[in-house]
């Protein structure tokens, strides 16, 4: 027998796509161990005989398992990948568990048009710790926490939130990711009727993230981070404000400003008007906070409310399209609120001039080349703030590679610092 004749395919077991792959085209790999691959649309139609080792109460997926056997294959197609069979007439059902005679329950439909969508990680959340300790909702914890795990550890710039989230709650969110489908692909829990059950042991899987409603905060406040959050979104949730909500929305605004002011280092840079760069990983930390206090203290909301107050004409309107998402909206948004700036405006206005100012400085006359490659790094500059060589280099490789050749690297580190200045310290 060949050393992958049998292999598992679960959410642990490697590349699932490409185990998956081998089932259904090599004759080297015939036997599959799965907990829901069945019950998907995979298409193996090779499939002869399905073996059920667990009951399945769902008439749904229990008709969709079923399903997997009946695709039909030519003859040629089956020889290929099993030698020693003649044709598919049939498929066999071997029920180790009495699957084909329990009861079966069918889902009753959902309220409205269309399909069902997925539960917000909030919303999850919140109906974990009502004890909504579902099939459905575990696996969905599962794919959240393990997408936000893979994310964070693979960035060098934001890397260090998981590396808070790890220390401070003491479990990775992939360690849990990968508890619930042990535990899932083990059969070792007890099945799911409703909340009002017993569902200690479900809820014992997951209690390190349930139970802890700082985690549980962190983690949805590490999904914000990658969420891009569009102005006619923040348009839908803000239409119709008052002049009196958004001046309370504004007093509470900077009042957590000003409590904040020696906690956050952006915030004690501009309210101590300190020759200091606001960097981009600054910025994430504001932004981070911002989120955390309030979900709707996105940048955006801010400025729209500003601007509901504003009868002077002293706040610009932000362009939806070209800066409404530059993360350097925070530094024009709390240099307002501080009064040090008489205008709320964004950076991006007389962003050419400056870039100018830069390019004209005496004593040093800047090739072509190098004056491309510095207003590629300006426009990162006054989208996310300064950055630094290695963040340059995490973020555009190619232009990295051309400025380090064309500057050197200690020169560079200088340059970028330079025209740091002149883009982000324009009050």
């Amino acid at each position: 027998m060949p050393k992958n004749y049998v292999q598992k395919i679960t959410y642990t077991a490697g590349d699932s796509d490409a185990l998956i792959t081998d089932l259904r085209t090599t004759k080297d790999f015939r036997i599959a161990v799965t907990v829901t691959l069945v019950a998907t649309g995979t298409d193996v139609k090779p499939l002869e005989v399905v073996l059920f080792m667990k009951d399945v109460h769902s008439d749904v997926l229990y008709t969709q398992m079923k399903g997997r056997g009946c695709r039909i294959i030519s003859d040629d197609k089956l020889k290929e990948v099993t030698p020693n069979a003649d044709t598919k007439e049939c498929y066999y059902i071997v029920d180790a568990v009495g699957v084909t005679e329990s009861e079966k329950h069918i889902p009753k439909p959902g309220v409205g048009p269309g399909p069902k969508r997925p539960l917000s990680l909030e919303h999850l959340l919140e109906r974990l710790a009502h004890n909504e300790v579902s099939d459905d909702n575990l696996m969905l914890l599962r794919d959240y926490c393990s997408t936000i795990n893979r994310r964070y550890e693979e960035s060098v710039l934001f890397g260090r939130h998981l590396d808070y989230f790890i220390t401070s709650y003491g479990f990775a969110p992939r360690k849990l990711a990968n508890d619930i489908n042990t535990a899932f692909a083990e059969g070792t829990l007890v099945e799911y009727i409703s909340p009002s059950h017993d569902n200690t042991a479900r809820m014992a899987l997951i209690y390190c993230l349930i139970g802890n409603l700082q985690a549980r905060n962190k983690l949805l406040e590490m999904q914000r981070g990658y969420m891009v959050k569009s102005g006619d979104d923040d348009k839908v949730l803000y239409a119709g404000f008052s002049k009196e909500s958004a001046k309370t929305y504004i007093e509470n605004f900077e009042k957590y400003l000003d409590d904040n002011k020696d906690s956050i280092e952006a915030l004690r840079i501009i309210y101590n008007s300190e020759d200091t760069l606001i960097t981009h990983e600054m910025l994430m930390e504001l932004q981070d906070r911002l989120l955390a206090e309030s979900r709707q203290y996105g940048a955006y909301q801010i400025w729209k409310n500003y601007k509901l107050l504003d009868e002077q004409g002293d706040v610009e309107a932000l362009d939806g399209k070209a800066n409404v998402n530059a993360l350097t909206n925070l530094i024009q948004i709390v240099r307002y609120a501080y009064k040090k700036n008489q205008k709320l405006t964004s950076l991006i206005n007389g962003y050419a001039q400056r870039f100018s100012l830069y390019c004209g400085r005496a004593q040093r006359v800047l090739t072509e080349d190098q004056k491309d490659i510095m207003q590629q790094i300006a426009e990162y500059i006054i989208n996310d703030g300064a950055i630094t060589v290695m963040e340059l280099n995490e973020t555009d490789t190619e232009l990295w590679k051309r400025a380090v050749k064309s500057f050197g690297g200690a020169t560079l580190a200088s340059e970028i610092q330079t025209l740091s200045k002149f883009i982000l310290k324009v009050a």
